[in-house]
């Protein structure tokens, strides 16, 4: 039985203070139910202020300009994939997100499968991490830093794998199961130039108008230039990505 509904009867039908020891009990138990409300207000509020701050930088972004060229829109990261594929595929991702997660889990293989390693699309991941996800940018910080060990992707999976768990304990432990260098991994997590490198793809994001993670953008890539291109949001199923690739492919 819930305490709450434990104080209900009492009051109700005027149990004897000795049948719960009620007056303390009682007391004790208000004062705990008092304290779990101030602590989901609190968590409430930092949501809605997350929001709020998240509403106003999306009415700052409307009516940008999409991306022009292939070396901005990369960010100085090598994609993944042929640099002769004609598609390019830029995700903007959080790490605490649900709809990142299940794209990177169900989707990306796929098409990483289907598109990429068949030299159709080059691919790279921009990190987008939201105000009010408190771990998304030290888990972006863990999958960066394991990039300079040649082992992003795999990292990037194991985030989303575990992704109730983020802290240092379980990037580190990570990076012993992919093996890396334990004390170049150590220091690359406390290095300040990594969370800098966040702090541009965010800046980036936003200067591209990105509204929400994960979000898309996909282009024709001509002579270093990019064209015809498309945003688009959330975790799309493969049908769809495909349906979004397809006609966008050059003639054979």
């Amino acid at each position: 039985m819930r305490t709450s509904l434990k104080v209900f009867l009492i009051l109700l039908i005027g149990l004897s203070p000795t049948s719960f020891a009620a007056d303390e009990w009682l007391k004790d138990e208000v004062l705990k139910e008092l304290s779990e409300l101030r602590q989901n207000n609190k968590a409430l509020r930092g949501e809605l202020d997350g929001l709020k701050q998240r509403l106003t930088e999306l009415e700052s972004n409307r009516g940008k300009e999409p991306p022009k060229k292939l070396e901005d829109l990369l960010g100085g990261k090598t994609p993944l994939g042929k640099d002769t594929a004609k598609i390019i595929v830029a995700e903007f991702t959080d790490y605490q997100c649900p709809f990142c997660k299940k794209f990177g889990l169900t989707t990306f293989p796929k098409l990483k499968r289907d598109y990429v390693d068949s030299g159709k699309v080059q691919y790279v991941v921009r990190d987008f991490p939201l105000a009010f996800h408190a771990e998304a940018k030290s888990a972006a910080v863990a999958a960066l830093c394991a990039g300079q060990q040649q082992r992003y992707w795999e990292m990037k999976t194991r985030l989303f794998e575990h992704q109730a768990e983020y802290g240092r304990p379980l990037y580190l432990r990570l990076a012993g199961e992919l093996k890396l260098d334990a004390g170049r991994y150590g220091r690359c997590l406390n290095d300040p130039r990594m969370a800098e490198a966040v702090a541009r793809d965010v800046a980036y994001g936003n200067r591209l108008g990105v509204q929400a993670t994960p979000t898309f953008i996909i282009g024709r890539v001509e002579g270093g230039e990019v064209r015809d291109v498309k945003a688009v949001s959330g975790a799309m199923a493969f049908e769809a990505f495909a349906g979004l690739l397809n006609p966008m492919m050059p003639p054979r």
